[in-house]
């Protein structure tokens, strides 16, 4: 073979070798492995009443204060027949990324049969409405306020004809007994 037909062979076969480097390239399937992870926020619970988180808190017997504001008849913060009180909690949820309903269950004393919970309202000047059982609401994740404060209205009832106790029973409940106590039990259900 001459060196013509060498060179023109080996120019063929280089334009040959580039053409298939081309189409390959052309037609090639594209080939890539990547790996990622999923992430999703997990929604908060740290529901407070009257500033204590409840996760950590299963009584809150310190935090609920009640006032009895007197009259011109009783001095204030003193607990006798006609008295009337009130309490507040306040739910705060600013820190809660999902709905839920709240419930709120007052046992009234044994000893003082007469000193009932006479209403609640919503917000401290909210109107007040009569308890029937337990008072329950719900607070969405969305709500413009997230704070609610709940008014519990306290009475000893004296002249009323759902009164159990007569005036002697009030007096010896009034020397036998130095406090009065209510047990308040609140749960949160979230909504599904």
């Amino acid at each position: 073979m001459t060196t013509k037909k060498k060179i023109i062979l080996l120019v063929i076969l280089l334009v040959l070798v580039s053409l298939v480097a081309v189409i390959s390239q052309t037609y090639a399937k594209y080939r890539t492995t990547t790996t990622g992870t999923a992430s999703a926020t997990i929604a908060r619970w740290n529901i407070k009443v009257n500033d204590n988180t409840i996760k950590n808190n299963t009584t809150l017997t310190e935090n609920i204060k009640v006032t009895f504001p007197g009259n011109e008849y009783m001095a204030p913060n003193v607990v006798a027949p006609t008295a009337e009180g009130y309490f507040d909690i306040v739910i705060d949820a600013t820190e809660v990324d999902v709905s839920f309903d709240y419930t709120i269950q007052i046992t009234e004393n044994e000893n003082v049969k007469d000193f009932i919970v006479s209403g609640y309202s919503i917000g401290t000047n909210g109107t007040k409405q009569q308890v029937n059982g337990a008072i329950t609401n719900t607070i969405a994740y969305d709500a413009a306020n997230k704070e609610q404060t709940i008014r519990v209205y306290l009475t000893w009832v004296d002249s009323d004809p759902d009164q159990t106790m007569d005036n002697a029973e009030d007096t010896q409940v009034t020397i036998d007994l130095e406090n009065i106590n209510l047990n308040v039990s609140l749960s949160f259900v979230q909504k599904a």
